[in-house]
Order: C-alpha cells, then structure tokens, then sequence
C-alpha cells in the first residue's frame, strides 16, 4: 500500500487546520501538534515554512505564515540559527524582499552577541552561561550564510572558534559525541540516555555542522570530525540503517528523524559509507513512510524527546524537511 506524498500532505494540511494557531511540531498518535507561534521553545518553527517554500505551489502559503513569525521577536539563544535559516533566509532568497534582509542580518547579530570571548563558544544556558551544546553547530549553518551574505566576517569567525571549541569538548575520540558539556559541572545529559551516552539525532546535527565548517573554511580536521562521527553512528546502527534515538540505547525507540539528517550529511561522502547510505535511503523511504491514510505526516519513526515522553515512535517536522531533501521526493 502506498502512502499520500508529502505534497499530499501539507495540501491537506492546508484545507483541514487552522494555521493561525501554530506550526506543526511533532505528531500524536499520526495527528499534528500545533506550536503557537509564540512559543519559548520556537527552534523548529521555521521548518513547515521552510517545506512550503519548496514547492511553487505553496510558497505564497510559507510567505504569508512567515509574517506571523515576522511579528514575534523571539528569546535570544542559540536556536536563533535554526528559525531563521529554515523559513527567513529561503523566504529571503526567493523575494529579495528588503525587510528580510535586514530582518536577518540583525537576528545574525543578535546570535553573534551570544558568543563569549573568553569561552569560546556561544552558549547554549544563554548569556552568563558556561554550557556548550552538540545541537548548536548546525544553528551554525544561519551566521555561515550570513557571513557570506552581507560580507561579515564576524559571522563566519564567530561560527569556526565556535566548531573549533565543539571539537574540543563535544567529540570523544570513538566519534560520539556529547550533547551538553558544561565547563563546570562536565558532561550534562540533555536529550540523551545519561551524561556519557551518545544522543543519535545529537550526533546527526553534530555531523551536519562539521561538515558546513569544513565547506565553509576547507580546514581538513573539521572533515575528519564529522567522518568520525559518521562511523561511530555507521558501527552502531543495524541492518537497517536507522539510528536508534541514542546510540546506547540499541534496542529502544529509533530516530528517522536522526537518520534523515545522517543521510543529508551522507551525501557529501562515498567510499566507505556507501552502503550505509543505501540501507538508510532504503529504509527511510520503504519502511518508514508513513502508509496509513489518515497519519498526517510523511517520515514515521522519529523520538523527539525520549524523557518528556513527547514525539516518540512519530513524525517530526524537521524530519519531514529533511526527509524531502534526501528522499527525492
């Protein structure tokens, strides 16, 4: 049985739900979870934004919800990166528009403020924090783009000593990787099983935001650290390919939502990833998408919070926009 698209699915989306109220987050039981727009925790706002804005038929859509975010002028942490460049800067490249660009570049300075000279890094605990996180290399990729963009070498400065300090206190030298390290309490369990386990979607932002580092500056030991990670994540995975929701836990909830971000990542890399690769892509777009008619997101599988009890064994947003990027959908 074959399941709806993803295009069929955010058509209905679109018909059937209010979206004034929210954006989905996470699904319950195959039902979306609508964040409100103003929501503290605002980091995967922008996703649906950012799916909208891919297909010609939808973009009007994503530009007329990107104003509700538009409105808002959300806490200042390291998620900034993951709203602005999922749903403003696509917004921003498909209409030129003026006031996004502006909006964006001050968002990007509002991230770069968070950095702390003395750390290092920009803290994930927020200003007078001492907290660094594996999640915030990816937010990375928004002050990466934002450095190129208005010529800003601030940005692209602030996001390498920022890779430079995750390779020093985030990876272990197995290629797993912390989620949250503080400089002093030490390792912090975060979304993780405990404090020196290995978080697998973690990893996946992990790997992703090594790689840009290595696009963006060509310094070969940022490539070496995201290989690292790709094969500590390739030995701990089973036939399938899929990652379990952490690493050391091998028999408990997977994460397609990790998986699809591996497999973005995996597509920069032959050789000796290869059939990994293969076996994710396969499962990913065979056994994980979602056949049932009346399951409203497209990627099944995905944990977003293994202790909150939240998005277990369900679709995740971010795992749908990833989902599309990876899956030739």
């Amino acid at each position: 049985m074959k399941g709806l698209s993803l295009q069929e699915k955010i058509e209905r989306i679109l018909k059937n739900q209010n979206l004034s109220i929210g954006l989905p987050s996470y699904t319950i039981r195959g039902r979306w979870w609508f964040k409100p727009f103003d929501h503290l925790d605002f980091w995967d706002l922008g996703f649906f934004i950012g799916l909208l804005l891919k297909f010609d038929e939808f973009k009007a859509v994503g530009l007329k919800l990107l104003e509700m975010l538009e409105e808002r002028i959300y806490p200042l942490n390291h998620n900034l990166g993951f709203l602005f460049y999922s749903s403003f800067v696509p917004a921003y490249l498909e209409t030129g528009s003026n006031k996004l660009k502006h909006r964006i570049k001050a968002e990007a300075e509002r991230m770069a403020s968070l950095f702390n000279e003395e750390l290092g890094f920009i803290p994930m605990d927020g200003p007078g924090g001492d907290s660094i996180a594996i999640d915030t290399l990816a937010s990375l990729e928004f002050l990466w783009w934002a450095s190129r963009e208005y010529g800003s070498f601030k940005f692209s400065d602030i996001a390498m000593r920022h890779a430079l300090s995750s390779l020093k206190f985030l990876l272990r030298q197995d290629g797993s990787t912390f989620h949250i390290c503080s400089l002093s309490k030490g390792p912090i369990r975060g979304q993780g099983l405990s404090s020196l386990s290995c978080w697998s979607r973690g990893a996946a932002w992990g790997a992703l935001g090594f790689l840009r580092a290595y696009e963006e500056t060509k310094e070969n030991l940022f490539k070496e650290a995201c290989e690292r990670i790709l094969r500590f994540a390739m030995s701990n995975v089973n036939e399938d390919g899929v990652p379990p929701w952490d690493f050391c836990d091998k028999d408990g909830p997977k994460d397609t939502s990790a998986g699809a971000i591996f497999l973005k990542v995996l597509s920069s890399f032959n050789g000796d990833f290869s059939l990994w690769r293969e076996s994710l892509h396969r499962s990913l777009s065979i056994k994980y998408v979602a056949k049932e008619e009346n399951w409203e997101g497209f990627l099944k599988g995905g944990c977003y919070h293994y202790h909150w009890k939240k998005g277990i064994d369900e679709s995740l947003i971010w795992g749908d926009f990833f989902a599309l990027d990876v899956l030739e959908l």
